[in-house]
């Protein structure tokens, strides 16, 4: 069955309504010796990256658990089968099992075992469609199944927390509702706290910062890095310090104030001395100091730095092409500010070639409809070159630029109609539509101009 198909039975369904009243099974007295050799060779399966024979042992485990009704070690037995066969065969036949828990479970959970092992087979499918494939609408309903198993059985953990509430939390950010995310991340900063989880409470805090800022609440947004930097003065934590300074010189940079800026541009500078340094890293530093020097107008040195930052996004290992694509918008758009249009063209042409691999345009060539996809970068970086090319023709009246502009605002709208169908979050959905309300504007006021030539 097509993994589409599949969603569209799971979802919306509540998990444990679906569960079925226990029935007063006959007794069953499993053989010790017939699990001690299934889980011998379950063992064994693993180590050989046997997946196949370890998923028909774990299954077979897992029936003897069923007739022997014990819950927690079945849904144990599928934990590890979905786990197996989402990082080693296909989402879609991991679906499969969870839809087999699903259908087959048999009574409600009620022991702490039992609600943990569901909780974390919800996270299974959570993790895969958001931090692996950045489906974050689709992951939420999920982690929240998981977050509500875990507040019935009253086991929260530093570790549950971190791997539950945080991203539950920083994906209702990046669908545009801090106000969501804010209760998950502060909870997940309270439990880290109680277990003296310094760690986690820096992820926490850095993410709930985002989610501050995000909601335009400015000075929590300050005090809740300014708490990560306290927590991590020495940098102990290298890859939070790194994400706190970075936040904290945006947040500088936003409200004007270059000085601050450049006392944490100088501390995140200094920590490359102490650390291994990955291509990343400094295409994070660069990006800073590309919007410093844009703050202080010194324009080339912004641009030169713009351009370091992308160079290493993409030498990364971890192929951020994706945020080399974002820093050639926002070079775009400094280069739009100066009126040099064509170098302004050239960047966001960068941006659009990195997100829409594999086909060969010009800057100026239109593009095909079936290039789009529900990808943020495309449409802002076709507003960019809408923008670009409108002002360009009205400095030099040439009717090929309007109608080039009109070509590229009109193919930002097509992404924004592809994003607003991938929406499942209704009010995601309308404050996006919102949000992007100014693209149909600038397309009407190009087709204005071009309709009275």
């Amino acid at each position: 069955m097509k993994l589409s198909a599949l969603i569209g039975i799971i979802a919306g369904v509540v998990f444990l309504s679906s569960c079925l009243p226990h029935n007063n099974r006959p007794a069953y007295t499993p053989d010790a010796a017939e699990i001690i050799k299934l889980k011998n060779n379950i063992d064994s399966n693993l180590i050989r990256n046997d997946f196949e024979a370890y998923i028909s042992n774990q299954l077979i485990l897992a029936d003897i658990y069923k007739k022997s009704d014990s819950l927690a070690s079945w849904l144990y037995c599928y934990d590890r089968i979905i786990k197996i066969t989402r990082d080693n065969i296909s989402l879609d036949s991991a679906i499969v099992y969870y839809k087999v828990v699903n259908d087959e479970i048999w009574r409600l959970p009620s022991d702490s075992a039992s609600l943990n092992n569901l909780a974390w087979i919800h996270r299974q499918i959570a993790y895969e469609f958001g931090p692996k494939l950045q489906k974050w609408q689709t992951c939420i309903p999920y982690y929240i199944e998981g977050i509500n198993l875990i507040d019935a059985s009253d086991s929260w953990t530093a570790d549950k927390a971190i791997k539950f509430l945080k991203p539950c939390g920083s994906a209702y950010t990046r669908l545009g509702e801090p106000q969501n995310a804010i209760g998950y991340l502060k909870k997940c900063y309270t439990i880290c706290a109680t277990a003296a989880d310094t760690l986690n409470m820096l992820k926490s805090l850095n993410d709930l910062g985002v989610a501050y800022y995000d909601i335009a609440q400015y000075n929590a947004a300050f005090d809740t890095y300014t708490k990560a930097f306290a927590l991590n003065k020495s940098g102990l934590y290298s890859e939070e310090y790194h994400g706190t300074l970075c936040k904290l010189i945006t947040w500088h940079i936003d409200n004007k104030q270059s000085d601050s800026a450049d006392f944490y541009l100088q501390l995140l500078s200094a920590s490359f001395l102490h650390k291994i340094t990955e291509p990343d890293d400094y295409g994070d530093y660069y990006l800073q100091l590309a919007k410093y020097y844009a703050l202080n107008n010194q324009n080339k040195f912004a641009e030169t730095n713009f351009n370091k930052a992308v160079q290493k996004f993409l030498e990364s290992p971890e192929n951020r092409t994706r945020e080399a694509a974002k820093v050639n918008i926002e070079l775009g758009n400094l280069l739009l500010q100066q009126q040099n249009y064509e170098k302004s063209i050239a960047a966001f042409h960068q941006a659009l070639t990195l997100v829409i691999p594999n086909r060969n345009f010009t800057s100026e060539a239109a593009l095909q409809d079936d290039w789009l996809f529900p990808e943020n970068v495309i449409m802002e970086a076709c507003c960019g070159k809408g923008d670009a090319f409108y002002h360009k023709y009205l400095l030099t009246k040439n009717v090929v630029d309007l109608s080039t502009a009109i070509h590229f605002y009109e193919s930002a709208l097509k992404t924004r109609g592809l994003l607003l169908d991938s929406y499942t979050l209704q009010s995601s959905k309308i404050k996006f539509e919102e949000k992007t309300q100014y693209l149909i504007t600038r397309l009407a006021s190009a087709k204005l101009i071009s309709d009275n030539l």
